[in-house]
């Protein structure tokens, strides 16, 4: 099982290297699998990582793991889901490491390098050796099972997130634990090609005081442009874990700004020719504003509850309430869980072991904080998301009107044209009827007196009785 997920037997977080991660049989699983060589990448650049995209880096692969489905619980079984390239799983950022991709964590560890106090360099021998100097960031595509077991222990990351991630949870929310918080916030499927355009997908962030861990199950390019993003403004702001949250939602809100535009041109199509094309060309019309009008609640589905989240976070970081969890850092967590197992992450680094649920809790208790986030800038970020995210939901919103009523046009349309047919209808019975009152008067007649009988007044034969005469005629009459 190690083996399967990229991991090494010894332990990448703890300070005593030779110590495994867990016990019992996945040790034994680990043991039994010991000679099975762990596929390496050469270590990749931060500009080479962020030039090439998210698949520059799957040539040379041929390891796959094998994912599992979304499931409805936490503790069912899951069902095999095509293969994802190992080298694209973890990407990880630091200020010393820079930008690195890895199939597992030890592999990062391999393709860091830290400066040492006499000016040479070494590679880490833990993972929570690059979570000191300052902000990180670890992003995950597709966490296994195991994934979270080992971040559940080593950053005290509480059960339920565990659970909501593990279960891709659909709900976007922002929810506030002991030394971090939670958001979840949904993007989608932005290949126009594919057959689950526009499908949601979920990003999870989970955000600590020095570093921020996400997760995501399809492969997506937000990551990516933060870090680019991160790249060109690295000298004009103060990198915290905050802001690459903001980041990522931002990044998410703007990648509905190219299909918001796509409607927009639709709807303004459908809306001027709905009442100019003739009558052979409507035909394709309702196919196009019943295909828009999907797309645009599909838009307002994604877009609901983003406004609420963004809101929940700006709150946060009222004057009024505490902007940084008041527990020790998920470094020195990471790195003490050897030590103590049991010790919870509110102890440690001289941060005092309060719990920061109270919403109401003051940010001059928190020792230290002031510096990084009393300035504000977070809080204007968020605001700026939080009106593109209700600009984007007024113009979906027109943009329903405005179908609606095209639709109504377009039934008005075909209305009018039924009944233009029927008008011509009518006129061509009419016609019908005026020659039908000329000819049946002289068919009756010839038809009464071509019959093949004795009639009234024929020559020559006017002893002859009448009997059939008058039978035909009055069987004609009743």
């Amino acid at each position: 099982m190690l083996i399967e997920n990229g991991f090494k037997r010894n332990n990448a977080f703890m300070d005593t290297p030779g110590e495994a991660f867990g016990t019992g049989s996945e040790s034994k699983e680990g043991d039994a699998e010991g000679d099975k060589p762990l596929e390496r990448t050469a270590s990749i650049s931060s500009s080479n990582i962020l030039a090439a995209g998210p698949t520059s880096a799957n040539s040379g692969q041929s390891a796959f793991r094998r994912r599992s489905a979304r499931k409805a619980s936490f503790y069912s079984e899951r069902a095999p889901r095509p293969p994802l390239p190992e080298s694209l799983r973890y990407t990880f950022y630091s200020r010393v490491s820079g930008v690195v991709q890895a199939p597992s964590i030890p592999q990062i560890l391999d393709n860091c390098t830290l400066q040492t106090p006499d000016g040479g360099s070494e590679t880490p021998t833990v993972f929570s050796d690059l979570l000191k100097d300052g902000c990180y960031w670890l992003d995950i595509l597709d966490p296994s099972d195991f994934d979270m077991q080992i971040l559940a222990k080593y950053f005290h990351v509480h059960p339920l997130t565990i659970e909501d991630i593990s279960t891709e949870e659909q709900r976007e929310k922002y929810e506030v634990f002991r030394h971090y918080y939670f958001v979840c916030f949904r993007t989608f499927d932005q290949d126009y090609n594919s057959g689950s355009y526009l499908q949601p997908a979920s990003m999870y962030s989970v955000v600590f005081r020095d570093g921020i861990i996400t997760f995501h199950f399809r492969p997506s390019n937000h990551h990516l442009n933060v870090l680019r993003r991160m790249e060109q403004l690295h000298s004009h702001i103060t990198l915290t874990p905050d802001w690459i949250n903001y980041a990522i939602l931002d990044d998410i809100t703007d990648s509905f700004a190219s299909p918001i535009q796509t409607i927009e041109y639709e709807v303004d199509s459908i809306d001027d020719l709905v009442l100019l094309l003739r009558e052979n060309e409507t035909t394709d019309m309702l196919r196009r504003i019943g295909s828009c009008r999907k797309n645009v609640m599909a838009m307002s589905r994604l877009l609901a509850n983003k406004a609420d989240v963004v809101r929940g976070l700006m709150k946060r970081f009222d004057e009024r309430y505490a902007v940084a969890p008041l527990a020790s850092s998920s470094a020195t967590a990471a790195a003490t869980t050897a030590a103590s197992p049991g010790a919870g992450a509110g102890t440690g680094g001289g941060a005092p072991s309060a719990k920061n649920d109270d919403p109401g809790h003051n940010i001059l208790t928190a020792p230290g904080l002031q510096h990084h986030y009393r300035d504000g800038e977070i809080l204007l970020y968020l605001g700026d998301i939080l009106d593109h995210v209700l600009t984007m939901l007024q113009s979906l919103g027109s943009y329903e009107k405005i179908l609606d009523r095209s639709h109504s046009n377009y039934l008005a349309q075909i209305s009018l044209e039924i009944n233009q047919l029927s008008n011509k209808t009518n006129e061509v019975v009419g016609t019908l009827t005026f020659f039908a009152s000329l000819i049946v008067p002289m068919t009756f007649v010839t038809g009464l007196w071509g019959m093949n009988v004795h009639v009234p007044g024929q020559p020559g034969e006017e002893d002859e009785p009448l009997y059939w005469w008058w039978g035909l005629l009055g069987s004609m009459g009743l």
